[in-house]
Parts: structure tokens; C-alpha cells; sequence
């Protein structure tokens, strides 16, 4: 499974590459995480036939963990060989998403959205591979 988030920033700022780079790490067990920054390529996202576009909005009901984790197994089911989160509002209107979902109620900044994206992803996957996600 690849698991690509689309980030709304340019680069990651040096104090989150730390916490961003400690989920990708832990989800290498499960999937290949990348996040890719924002460049001209990036405003539009070609729609593949084995990917399943994700757009992450502040406008809609966030599920919960476990809701969360069977949406990202029935996607695997499925036969999507990929999964695109797409945190970039205007990259998210010009793409086809298949679903919309919201992280939080509150209103996060871009650099910890990201983060909190990654560690949902790895607690979902934890969730379904039936591994405890606190130590």
C-alpha cells in the first residue's frame, strides 16, 4: 500500500521534521508513507484508476479512530493500491476526490495538520494490523 499526503506548504519547517519523519517511520511497517510539498506540478492531481483521493477539509465531520481505520481497510479491499490525502483546498477542487473528511472540529495549522494526518494514518494501521497504538 502507498500512501501519499499532499501537503499545502512549500517544505516542511525544520522543528515538525522530526515528528513528521517519526510516523513515516513508523508506518514503513505497514505502507510507504511520502508527503510531497507544494510546486506548479502539484496544484492538480492526475487520477489514476488504482488510487483513492482523499480531500482533507475543515468542513465536514471528522470520523472516529476506528471509523477511520475500516475506511482505510475497505479502500485496501477494495483494490486501491494507493491512497491520496489531499490537504491543499484549491488542489482538492481541481482533482477528483472520492471521499472528504476533516481531522478536527478545531482549525489547524498547515504544518501540524500534516503531522496530525501522519499519526491518524499510523493509528488506523495499527488499528487494523490489531497492534496496541499506546505503549
Amino acid at each position: 500500500m502507498k500512501i501519499t499526503i499532499y501537503s499545502n506548504l512549500k517544505k516542511c519547517p525544520s522543528d515538525y521534521k522530526a515528528a513528521l519523519n517519526e510516523y513515516i517511520k513508523r508506518i514503513s511497517a505497514f505502507a510507504e508513507l511520502k508527503v510531497i510539498y507544494r510546486n506548479k506540478s502539484t496544484t492538480v492531481l492526475k487520477r489514476k484508476k488504482d488510487s483513492f483521493n482523499i480531500f482533507v477539509s475543515c468542513d465536514t465531520n471528522s470520523p472516529s479512530s476506528v471509523q477511520f481505520a475500516d475506511m482505510i481497510n475497505n479502500i485496501t479491499l477494495s483494490g486501491y493500491s494507493s491512497i491520496n490525502f489531499l490537504m491543499a483546498p484549491d488542489m482538492a477542487e481541481k482533482s477528483e476526490n472520492d471521499y472528504t473528511i476533516s481531522l478536527s472540529s478545531f482549525t489547524l495549522s498547515d504544518e501540524l495538520s500534516d503531522i496530525v494526518m501522519a499519526e491518524q494514518i499510523y493509528r488506523a494501521l495499527c488499528i487494523n494490523n490489531n497492534i496496541t497504538y499506546h505503549k
